[in-house]
């Protein structure tokens, strides 16, 4: 079970980066910041990034939507 859902096997599901960022996007900030510590142990950096973006975009949505702009 464990390796199939090791980042590096994982992301062979995504060639495109697109679908990778339409996965994450499925997700909950909670679920991409576990994702995100995953991602960082198997120092797959590259897509910690994308990871990083994801959740920074989703936290921006959210604190627009109590008013807080930037």
């Amino acid at each position: 079970y464990e390796h199939l859902i090791d980042p590096i096997i994982f992301m062979k599901n995504f060639p495109e980066e697109e679908g990778f960022r339409i996965w994450l996007r499925g997700g909950t900030i909670n679920d991409l910041r576990e994702t995100l510590k995953a991602f960082e142990i198997r120092e797959l950096y590259e897509y910690c990034s994308i990871i990083q973006d994801e959740i920074d975009t989703k936290v921006d949505l959210m604190l627009s939507g109590f008013g807080f702009t930037d």
